[in-house]
């Protein structure tokens, strides 16, 4: 019966991107995708029938074995293995085509979200981007919570950006699943989902002057009438929560953070919350250390020139984000704005609790498609793209010109 589900769930995962009519009229997106694909399948035959998979096995492998025995489920992501393996059948291969699946559905959204971002020029390039990254591609092939994450947080972007750009549709119900979907596979996502996405959610509906009121209106409704019950709900899935609303979030925050130090990999600063000057002082060292760690004098073996050169990747990608907003005007660029905020909040929260960078490696998988569609660096069909929008702009009011705008009606 494995056998059978696990090829039923290997054709599944090829067949989801191009049921898209998008994608499969765009043949160098088709061979992007199949080319990803092809590849963490053969990574996931390797960690099923050869050997597991370097940095990325002892998790993934308890995880699998806490769904197969089910002897104590401390994560919601066990018993969902353990739903799927009673129907499916239990077996390594089944836990790590459900990844696959839910990753071939992270690339239709990432392509859509592209769309929405208007980088349509060269989606193939920034698909084979996000796809073939070491990093995404070892943690997004095994039983792991990373491809759920990663589809949640991309799903999240997507539903904002959409309401954003084109009103209240049935599409704008992707922001709360997103969220759900967020919570339930990583305790640490209830108190940013609370924090961010309503804040987020207001910001785009805000060019609607009659949504906006009517958010407003559901807001504080919400609030008044269920808010006690929704937190303590999710308090029951969240420990980061519950430390919150018992005034113990600080407290929380550092010693997790000192509970997954790795000696190797540990960053050489903790985030200090003994007092404001000393979280001011190491707050800006740790948050730049999860974001670009390891870096070339912190190379240990050889799989440490994978992660620097991935940092190097990094660095490549946050500017070019940067760079991104200068050549985008008015509406492109308010989108770009509040998806790098978001990214950046993210990496926030996961900076926070984390102390070493094989962790943080490992977590900034969850927020990188969405950083690589922001990077107009990430192509050379997109650096001369914003090239010529930087030309076209005119030197007195940085307004478009005639010329550019028509240029970008014909390709939209």
């Amino acid at each position: 019966m494995e056998v059978v589900s696990g090829w039923f769930l290997i054709l599944l995962s090829f067949t989801i991107p191009f049921l898209s009519e998008r994608i499969r009229r765009d043949s160098r997106l088709v061979w992007a995708i199949l080319l990803v694909l092809s590849i963490k399948q053969a990574l996931v035959f390797f960690h099923v029938f050869v050997s597991p998979l370097p940095t990325v096995s002892e998790d993934s492998l308890r995880f699998n074995a806490e769904a197969l025995e089910l002897t104590h489920e401390r994560h919601f992501y066990v018993g969902f293995l353990k739903l799927f393996y009673d129907i499916l059948g239990g077996s390594l291969l089944i836990g790590c085509e459900l990844g696959q699946v839910v990753f071939s559905l992270s690339l239709i959204v990432f392509v859509y979200l592209g769309d929405e971002l208007r980088c349509k020029e060269a989606l193939s390039f920034q698909v084979l981007a996000f796809g073939l990254l070491p990093s995404n591609l070892l943690n997004t092939s095994v039983t792991l919570r990373e491809p759920y994450q990663q589809f949640g947080f991309l799903l999240l972007a997507y539903g904002l950006i959409h309401l954003r750009n084109r009103g209240l549709t049935l599409t704008s119900n992707t922001i709360w699943i997103a969220s759900v979907i967020l919570i339930l596979f990583h305790k640490g996502f209830a108190p940013y989902i609370l924090a961010v996405v309503p804040l987020a959610t207001l910001w785009a509906v805000s060019a609607r002057p009659a949504i906006f009121i009517a958010w407003l209106i559901v807001a504080f409704a919400a609030v008044g009438f269920g808010g006690s019950r929704i937190i303590s709900s999710l308090s029951g899935k969240s420990q980061a929560l519950q430390q919150l609303t018992t005034g113990s979030g600080l407290e929380y925050v550092e010693n997790y953070a000192k509970k997954v130090s790795v000696a190797r990999s540990s960053f050489p600063v903790l985030l200090d919350l003994s007092s404001p000057s000393q979280f001011l002082k190491t707050a800006p060292i740790v948050f730049l250390e999860y974001l670009f760690s390891p870096m070339p004098w912190e190379i240990r073996s050889p799989i440490d020139v994978v992660g620097v050169a991935e940092s190097s990747f990094r660095i490549y990608l946050v500017w070019g984000a940067l760079a991104a907003m200068r050549a985008n005007v008015n509406k492109d660029r308010s989108a770009r704005g509040i998806l790098l905020l978001l990214f950046l909040t993210l990496e926030a929260v996961w900076a926070s609790g984390t102390a070493n960078w094989g962790t943080a490696i490992r977590h900034r998988v969850v927020g990188y498609g969405v950083l690589v569609l922001l990077s107009r660096t990430s192509t050379p069909r997109l650096i001369a793209s914003d090239q010529n929008c930087r030309k076209n702009r005119s030197p007195r009011s940085g307004s478009v010109t005639r010329r550019s705008r028509a240029k970008v009606g014909l390709r939209s």
